[in-house]
């Protein structure tokens, strides 16, 4: 489930739609957390797909830490990419907001992170575009990324989480917040 505080917008022909922020969202905050109602598959059932259909759900899908596949029911499969991301996926299997996200700006999250299968080249003309995405930037890219999970995690338990009761108590110990109520 993606924050409430998101909305999908029309960017233009060239990329489709975008994901918003309807309002500020400070770093640390908890922006996407899988639930109950994203379709996960085995990723050997997605690589025995048939190729057309691989190659159109895969445009919205990525592996988690646990090589599951999974495509996310909300608008949350339309996060766009930024070498320059405002949120990544963490090790801990949700989205984080990494730096502040200022109302109505485009929230992006850096595709390297989604444990990808192959090279994939980029379009997203920004300043520090690395052009191509490969399977093993999960750890060339690593010390930067947990740089910023670690900085922005730090920030998590003081501010208010709408998503904070969908994460598993595991989930909430190992970034330092209290236990769910209840």
């Amino acid at each position: 489930m993606i924050h409430p505080n998101t909305a999908l917008r029309w960017i233009d022909d060239r990329i489709g739609f975008g994901v918003f922020a309807t309002e500020a969202l400070p770093m640390g905050t908890l922006l996407v957390i899988p639930d109950l109602f994203d379709q996960r598959i085995s990723l050997a059932s997605y690589l025995a797909l048939d190729p057309l259909l691989q190659s159109r759900a895969g445009h919205f899908m990525y592996r988690d830490t646990e090589q599951t596949v999974l495509l996310s029911w909300d608008h949350a499969r339309y996060l766009n990419h930024s070498c320059n991301a405002n949120s990544l996926l963490t090790p801990f299997g949700f989205e984080l907001v990494v730096r502040d996200i200022a109302q109505n700006e485009e929230i992006c999250t850096d595709y390297g992170a989604l444990n990808l299968l192959e090279p994939l080249t980029l379009d997203c003309n920004c300043r520090q575009c690395r052009i191509t995405l490969y399977p093993d930037d999960r750890v060339t890219m690593a010390p930067v990324w947990d740089e910023q999970i670690d900085r922005a995690i730090k920030r998590s338990a003081t501010l208010d989480q709408p998503l904070a009761h969908l994460l598993s108590e595991e989930q909430r110990q190992r970034i330092g917040l209290p236990h769910a109520a209840g």
